[in-house]
């Protein structure tokens, strides 16, 4: 009986623990262990092998689809959906053991480069964008990855050529025999480039303000005998229309924010043999607001937190330009003209910085620079590129979208459910061990009482209120 006793409270407890155990796992998140399988992701892309000059870019088109896919969160079984009998199914072959309620997930796509010193990639605005560093030959992995389904990838041959302005170290002004300016040394990349050269800095319009004083917000003015188009960029310019009166033309627009039109924030430069006018319509309400900080926003400013010479350029517009453009940017309050600067270019999927062109400066208060399509940039003096966040740091937006059902939840799961094994154990063996004194002193009095009857003598006691008990009893 003394052991029965001493068991039944431990089986009790156990027992107690067990459906503790048993109703965590019943409630864990239940698209931590869902198994989809809804085919692949479909790829494709404009091109698959492209030639690229060192120090130039080129894109190549990527159509993902589905675009975007409405799922439910299933009921946690494996092979759920197709497995699931037809009357937890909608219409739609959605399990709605779990609710009924849908989400709408989007696919996220990646690109590597098998050669970075070579080429490198972004992905933006449903295009690859490729970047010549060197003469060489890279391989661009394209991945594209959705919920629910397989994920898919494919490949772009890159072969980069020599750039043709290699032998090039001038800074680029107003006409072709401007003095040189190179502070770094590197005869592959200048302050600003264009297809022919010839660029009106702000430091250019205000000389010509200064000459002639006909510069005003929105003016038309002669200068190295081209005509250079001036004009203010507000909210409500027609940016297109702008552009369709210089395309195909020698003309040079020059679009400014901030300041004054000769000491702005920044300015857009485009060159009208640059610009097809058959292509403008695609560009209808573009938006070319620049918003500049020294840190960024979201994960943009965690990676920079240390950095102290940064300047950052998020566009309003996102995705390849009409024309490539240089764009004047007044430099941050920390860059000096002695520092060597680098663009990089901000992978949103990678979540790290790519090195652009290297070798920029600032001139008279600004840092000139060509692009021909729009993400986040940064100029920095400092190399960038090394600078990498904790993936539980902050989860992307793709991650954020599909939280609870990859193998992180599962881990987590299998975690929760072996720490509270070891507890149960531990607890079972505390309380065996402190049951175990007190049977034995339960068996102990079993055996000693018989013997004492059976010599018929009272129990030995050493406390004297007992003896003198004993003795007034006898008398």
């Amino acid at each position: 009986m003394g052991l029965t006793r001493g068991h039944s409270p431990i089986r009790s407890f156990l027992l107690a623990l067990l459906s503790v155990l048993c109703c965590i796992v019943v409630l864990m998140p239940q698209s931590a262990f869902a198994y989809y399988d809804r085919g692949s992701v479909g790829l494709a892309l404009g091109s698959g092998s492209v030639s690229v000059q060192a120090e130039s870019s080129t894109s190549v088109s990527v159509t993902v689809s589905p675009a975007s896919d409405g799922q439910t969160q299933g009921c946690g079984m494996a092979e759920c959906p197709q497995t699931c009998p037809a009357e937890c199914l909608d219409t739609n072959g959605q399990c709605i053991c779990a609710g009924n309620a849908y989400t709408t997930y989007y696919p996220s796509v990646s690109v590597t480069s098998s050669n970075g010193g070579v080429a490198t990639a972004s992905y933006s605005g449903g295009a690859v964008q490729i970047y010549g560093n060197a003469q060489g030959s890279a391989t661009i992995t394209v991945t594209a990855s959705l919920r629910q389904f397989a994920t898919s990838s494919t490949t772009i041959n890159v072969q980069v050529t020599p750039s043709s302005s290699s032998s090039s170290t001038s800074n680029t002004t107003t006409n072709n025999s401007s003095s040189t300016n190179d502070h770094s040394g590197n005869s592959t990349t200048s302050n600003s480039t264009t297809s022919n050269g010839v660029v009106a800095s702000p430091t250019d319009i205000a000389q010509a303000a200064a000459e002639s004083g006909e510069v005003t917000e929105d003016t038309v003015i002669q200068m190295h005998g081209r005509t250079l188009r001036l004009s203010a960029l507000r909210d409500d310019t027609d940016v297109v229309a702008k552009l369709r009166q210089i395309a195909g033309t020698d003309e040079q627009l020059t679009l400014w924010r901030g300041g004054t039109v000769d000491h702005p924030d920044y300015s857009w430069v485009f060159q009208g043999e640059d610009i097809d006018g058959a292509t403008l319509d695609a560009y209808e309400g573009l938006d070319l607001a620049i918003t500049l900080s020294q840190k960024g926003s979201g994960i943009v400013a965690t990676l920079l937190n240390k950095s102290s010479k940064t300047l950052v350029l998020d566009f309003a517009h996102n995705g390849v330009l009409p024309a490539p453009a240089t764009i004047y940017v007044a430099s941050s309050a920390t860059m000096t003209e002695d520092d060597t600067l680098g663009l990089y270019l901000y992978d949103t999927q990678a979540q790290t910085f790519s090195k652009v062109l290297d070798g920029l400066w600032v001139e008279s208060g600004y840092i000139a620079f060509e692009i021909d399509h729009c993400s986040t940039w940064v100029i920095s003096a400092g190399n960038i590129a090394t600078v990498v966040i904790s993936p539980a740091a902050t989860p992307t937006q793709g991650e954020q979208a599909v939280t609870g059902t990859g193998l992180d939840t599962s881990l987590v799961a299998i975690i929760v459910i072996a720490v509270l094994v070891v507890v149960v154990a531990i607890a079972a063996i505390a309380l065996v061990a402190r049951r175990r004194p007190e049977r034995v002193a339960v068996q102990t009095s079993v055996d000693v009482l018989p013997e004492v009857e059976l010599r018929g003598k009272p129990p030995l006691s050493n406390d004297p209120v007992d003896s003198g008990r004993s003795s007034d009893e006898n008398h």
